[in-house]
């Protein structure tokens, strides 16, 4: 009994110890082939990469001419600085549209110059697309126009610039352009009709406060006032403007001095005369 049941722990040993030499390489192998895989695949995938042309950075370029909203146009520089070297392009403009802001000023109490102004700066001089026949547009208005519009990308500003669509008003001419943007300007917002008070002639005693108010108002530009200045001195739109508050007062004193010189020198004459008869 003792004889077999040591053969039988024999026999077991004799099986065990074969299989657990062998496994043990086994695992390893399956190990070993596993990391060469894996560092295979990471080889070459590095090779990949290496071998693959870089792509550029793509930059998608806006024309100018689509940057037609008035609360969020980032006007290039260089075209501002264009606008400031007078040239004659720039003058034939003033003078298509300078005859409507006249009229269009006196009827809604605003600064013809400042109108002009604004439409040369806004517009690019009636330069850009959305300015040019058949839109008129030239003060980048959304919406339409008694239903009438155009859709066109716009570049929007909330902390950082895109590009949308949007619908602008589509005007027969100039003057209706011209004339909606007084009529804005005078009438307000819905709700408030003063927003624009600050531009009104009889508000301000000159342009300057006009185009002041304007800045934050009409355009968030910070210069925009300054651009609108330069504009009205470097082609003398005043030229175009009523007298201001400040020139009729002023007029008013350098009249009334005028007619009390006249009263003297009438007196002086009236009295020298008298004298004259006596002796």
């Amino acid at each position: 009994m003792k004889k077999k049941v040591l053969f039988t722990i024999l026999m077991m040993i004799t099986i065990t110890l074969p299989s657990l030499a062998v496994g043990s390489p086994i695992k390893e192998l399956q190990r070993s082939q596993t990391t060469d895989s894996s560092n295979y695949l990471e080889n070459r995938n590095e090779e990949i990469r290496e071998n693959q042309p870089v792509k550029e950075e793509q930059v998608v370029e806006v024309p100018t001419s689509y940057l037609a909203d008035k609360t969020f146009e980032k006007v290039d520089e260089e075209v501002d600085t264009a606008l400031l070297i007078k040239n004659q392009k720039i003058e034939d403009f003033i003078q298509a549209i300078s005859g409507f802001a006249e009229r269009l000023a006196s009827k809604y109490d605003l600064y013809a110059s400042v109108m002009i102004a604004q439409a040369i700066l806004e517009s690019g001089a009636g330069s850009s697309r959305l300015s040019e026949a058949p839109f008129y547009n030239l003060f980048g208005i959304k919406g339409d126009y008694k239903g009438r519009s155009i859709v066109m990308e716009t570049q929007e500003d909330e902390g950082h610039f895109y590009i949308i669509e949007a619908l602008f008003r589509h005007y027969p001419s100039y003057e209706e352009s011209l004339e909606d943007y007084a009529r804005l300007l005078k009438k307000g917002l819905v709700g408030n009709s003063d927003f624009y008070k600050g531009a009104w002639k009889n508000e301000t005693n000159n342009y300057q406060e006009a185009t002041a108010f304007l800045t934050g108002k009409y355009a968030t530009d910070i210069q925009y006032a300054e651009k609108l200045n330069q504009l009205i001195a470097v082609y003398q739109l005043t030229n175009h403007d009523e007298y201001s508050k400040e020139e009729i007062n002023e007029r008013q004193k350098d009249n009334c001095s005028t007619i009390d010189e006249l009263k003297k020198n009438e007196y002086s004459i009236r009295i020298n005369s008298i004298r004259e008869l006596t002796n």
